[in-house]
């Protein structure tokens, strides 16, 4: 009788750690002019929260597309900023993982 419910305390207590895992979340800060590398459309939004398997509104490009791929495979749900470049070196030593 312990042993079974020492089994049941040990896998609630195992489900719970693995429910505590937080999402993975990178802060990306990038210019929008870059072609072809990265690029905008008139529908882009400036702050986009990017989930797994999904992708930018009215961002593309080559490195966008390489970058999204990459982060996703891990994981990562990709906060997007569009900044100047001007703010980029601010932004690079604040508040952007990449």
């Amino acid at each position: 009788m312990n042993s079974k419910f020492f089994l049941i305390i040990l896998i609630l207590l195992l489900i719970s750690t693995l429910a505590y895992a937080g999402e993975k979340i990178i802060t990306v800060a990038t210019l929008k002019d870059y072609a072809p590398f990265c690029m905008v459309d008139e529908k882009y939004k400036i702050n986009q929260i990017i989930p797994v398997g999904c992708n930018a509104i009215g961002f593309k490009g080559y490195s966008w597309d390489v970058l999204r791929e990459s982060l996703h495979e891990m994981g990562y749900t990709i906060h997007l900023w569009f900044i100047r470049l001007t703010r980029t070196f601010f932004y690079e030593d604040q508040k952007a993982s990449i």
